[in-house]
């Protein structure tokens, strides 16, 4: 039983290896595409007392209404957003 564990976290050691080593030349790459409407100019995810607000608005705050309603996504930005700022090797993974 216990060579078994030991064998399954010794997989999941290597699998967890594998995914960074493959996604960690993606740390060095800026902000892509409409990472500069969601990020850089979305004042919902600035503030904590914002967070209602953003669920009055579809995604993208700067444009015509649309069908991209979501919130939850705006909602993680906005958690991110203290932590990590403008620093996009933090916040596109």
């Amino acid at each position: 039983m216990i060579s078994f564990v030991g064998e399954k976290s010794g997989a999941v050691l290597i699998l967890l290896a594998a995914v960074f080593f493959i996604y960690a030349p993606a740390s060095r790459n800026g902000f892509v595409w409409d990472d500069t409407a969601l990020v850089l100019r979305d004042p919902l995810i600035r503030s904590w007392r914002l967070i209602p607000e953003g669920f009055n608005h579809f995604l993208f705050v700067d444009a015509t209404a649309s069908d991209f309603y979501r919130p939850i996504q705006r909602l993680t930005y906005t958690l991110d957003y203290p932590a990590f700022a403008f620093q996009p090797y933090r916040t596109t993974w």
